[in-house]
């Protein structure tokens, strides 16, 4: 019953007098601080193999780990607490992976969003203290759990999801000794090895 309420909570959309269409009210969605794109996402995303990861990656560091199209990839959480989106692509096809720092929730999901492949972006908004992305295209929001616009022109369209893996790198290398590892070389001058959330989350 509860699921049900919730369900529909989420379903219903409404209006503001400005025309914009709503499922979470505007005035839900708060700012986390810092400005859209103030969390720069990775757009050109560059991979390297497992004995290149090694010499900075330890064995206990949590990655999230996608097998998609015949491609494994890892993706490490001392990255992903910087850039929180990797608008990547597999064989041609675009894939979003998704990190809130704060939930420590990884997602994965086909960016369709009118039909349109499209790239994602962090807007610097919380909604129940998680990720708000938004598309590129339509500029709408999207909760990072929901997979869902519920603020914008695309509001009610809700992303596929891919199966994701959250798990210890030692682990990830040993079922894909194959795998392609997100480089920390990613053009930003960030401190991989510190992890910006850590007093947060301690």
């Amino acid at each position: 019953e509860e699921d049900r309420k919730m369900n529909q909570k989420y379903d219903e959309i409404k209006t503001l007098p400005d025309g914009t269409k709503y499922i979470v009210h505007p005035s839900e969605i708060l700012s986390g601080g810092p400005p859209k794109d103030g969390i720069l996402s990775l757009d050109a995303p560059k991979f390297q193999p497992v004995n290149e990861a090694d010499r900075w990656l330890n064995d206990e560091d949590l990655v999230l780990g996608l097998e998609y199209k015949g491609v494994a990839r890892a993706y490490p959480h001392r990255i992903l607490n910087w850039h929180e989106i990797v608008n990547d692509k597999i064989n041609g096809e675009r894939v979003l992976i998704t990190y809130c720092p704060l939930c420590r929730t990884g997602i994965a999901f086909k960016p369709i969003v009118n039909g349109q492949e499209v790239e994602f972006g962090t807007s610097g908004k919380l909604y129940n203290s998680e990720l708000v992305m938004y598309d590129r295209l339509t500029d709408s929001y999207w909760p990072q759990t929901l997979g869902k616009a519920v603020v914008g022109p695309a509001t009610g369209q809700v992303l596929e999801k891919i199966p994701l893996d959250t798990i210890m790198w030692e682990d990830w290398k040993k079922v894909h000794p194959d795998t392609e590892v997100l480089r920390k070389e990613t053009g930003f001058l960030r401190n991989y090895d510190h992890n910006p959330y850590a007093s947060i989350q301690n």
